[in-house]
């Protein structure tokens, strides 16, 4: 009997050894990163690849076009749109970091700090916007958008008018060809979308209404109504943003709104539900003007909602 009970435990073990060379190589690969390099853009309008994370967990939505752009050495995939902003956007040194610079920073403190010193002459961009902007339609029905942005006042008296994130019911680029200027901020009139803004100036109640400045909004355009003068937000929220990096986040699913703030929740809302359109980061400048630039961004844009 002992000589079974033997036999018995040595057949056992050797059945556990075998199921224990079952090959798992394929449960632990690492999921595939999709931004290859240090500026990988996948082409925006075209199918892009998966990451594995989502094909693991049997996603049926996946993105349609993604965007990656760190904007630290060219403006990537984007087009730079302006209209009397001379060669920007473009990218250069924005306070000691590589940037697409929407707006530069125009130093008006006088080098010689004696009596006799003469102010500096401001070349400031007024008038005008500059926006970076996907160069063909996407689907918009839903997305995720990342991107560093700065803003700051050019002067204690100067202060206007922000950066915008937007998604226009348009597939015609040749509307970004304008001459909005002013918190309208290159936008087309008479095209209905929606807004996030960074907003530093308080505009009238007869242009838009605007909340007390700093703050971030989640606004709608009207394409019944002419472009800046009517009230377009639908939600605020005041914001410290000026005078340093921030990272802004948009998460839309159909109308569905929100805006994330250096990795924070901070504001939820309702906008336009667009289901196929343009996507640009912008800014205007009329009797005032920011600086401005951007970084880092990261899309992901889809024909249905995750």
């Amino acid at each position: 009997m002992r000589l079974l009970r033997i036999a018995f435990v040595v057949a056992a073990s050797a059945l556990l050894a075998c199921s224990l060379l079952v090959d798992t190589s394929g449960l632990s690969e690492p999921p595939r990163d999709v931004d290859g390099g240090s500026d990988v853009r996948v082409a925006v309008d075209a199918p892009a690849d998966v990451d594995r994370n989502d094909a693991e967990a049997g996603a049926s939505c996946v993105p349609t076009s993604i965007v990656v752009a760190p904007l630290t050495a060219d403006l990537g995939t984007l087009v730079g749109k302006g209209y009397q902003v001379g060669s920007y956007p473009k990218v250069e040194s924005f306070f000691g970091s590589p940037a697409a610079v929407l707006y530069p920073f125009v130093d008006v403190t006088p080098k010689d700090a004696g009596p006799d010193a003469e102010p500096i002459v401001a070349p400031e961009l007024l008038d005008s916007h500059s926006g970076l902007w996907l160069p063909t339609p996407v689907d918009l029905r839903a997305f995720d958008v990342d991107v560093d942005v700065h803003v700051r006042c050019t002067s204690a008296s100067s202060c206007a008018d922000g950066v915008i994130l937007a998604w226009l019911d348009t597939i015609e680029v040749a509307k970004l060809a304008n001459t909005t200027n002013g918190h309208p901020g290159g936008l087309p009139d008479e095209v209905g979308g929606g807004l996030v803004i960074l907003d530093d100036y308080r505009n009238e109640p007869t242009e838009t209404a605007d909340p007390e400045v700093p703050a971030i909004h989640v606004a709608r355009l009207d394409a019944t109504k002419a472009l800046g003068y009517y009230p377009w937000n639908v939600a605020s929220r005041p914001t410290t943003f000026l005078g340093a990096w921030h990272r802004i986040g948009v998460r839309v699913r159909g109308a569905a709104v929100t805006v994330l703030y250096d990795g924070a929740t901070w504001l939820t809302s309702t906008s336009a539900a667009v289901t196929r359109g343009l996507f640009g980061i912008t800014g205007g400048a009329g009797g005032e003007s920011n600086a401005a630039a951007v970084r880092n961004l990261e899309a992901r844009f889809y024909d249905c909602v995750p």
